[in-house]
């Protein structure tokens, strides 16, 4: 009789037993199966805001070209090749001036500048007349110090100044004829003026009409910000 008691106490036990591990196995099968799907979710999440990221950044720069304003070539342009002595900051050619007109004056466009390495500059720019003279002189610097004791008088507008581009608007009336200096100029320590200038005939019925009020502008297959 003992024995049967003791034999049912100790199988009821075994049962109480097994029944406690069952159910610490499936709280652990659980556990993963929620870390699992938790992780994933993670993921995806993650990848998900890339995409979003990069297509975001895509649209800004898709809009950004879209918003540049086009400045069309012109056949009225010359290099700055005729440098003066000392220069060293741009090279012969390196610099374009680039002729347009606004307004009833001309407007030029330097292109092919590297600004932070070349540094305040101060372009400036007239137009010799047939008799010799000079009329619509005119600099405006690019940054704080560009034309540091220059002494001629400033243009209608300051220039605007677009990465590798400055476009400005010139004292010089379209209707003028004679040959237009464009001139691209850097200051020196002692006060003077390194750089160089280019010349081309006048010629306000070749050169394009533009807009000069872009934030930005897309010139020779460039989008250069303002």
């Amino acid at each position: 009789m003992r024995t049967t008691k003791l034999a049912f106490l100790i199988a009821a036990f075994l049962l109480l037993v097994g029944a406690c591990s069952n159910d610490d196995s499936d709280s652990t099968s659980t556990t993963a199966g929620d870390s699992t799907e938790d992780s994933g979710s993670d993921s995806g999440d993650s990848a998900s805001e890339d995409a979003q990221d990069n297509e975001s950044q895509d649209r800004d720069a898709a809009g950004g070209a879209a918003d540049a304003v086009m400045i069309e070539s012109t056949t009225v342009k010359a290099p700055v090749d005729q440098l003066y002595p000392g220069t060293d900051a741009i090279t012969s050619g390196e610099v374009t001036a680039n002729w347009y007109q606004l307004g009833g004056n001309y407007v030029v466009v330097y292109s092919g500048l590297d600004l932070d390495s070349i540094g305040p500059a101060c372009p400036g720019n007239s137009i010799r007349l047939a008799d010799g003279s000079f009329s619509s002189v005119s600099n405006a610097p690019t940054a704080d110090g560009g034309c540091e004791g220059a002494t001629t008088p400033e243009p209608p507008a300051p220039p605007t100044v677009c990465d590798g581009i400055v476009v400005y608007t010139t004292a010089i009336s379209s209707s003028d004829e004679g040959t237009l200096y464009g001139s691209f100029e850097i200051p020196a320590a002692d006060g003077s003026f390194t750089g160089g200038t280019s010349t081309v005939a006048a010629d306000a019925s070749a050169a394009p009409e533009i807009d000069t009020s872009g934030a930005s502008y897309e010139f020779e297959g460039t989008v250069y910000t303002c």
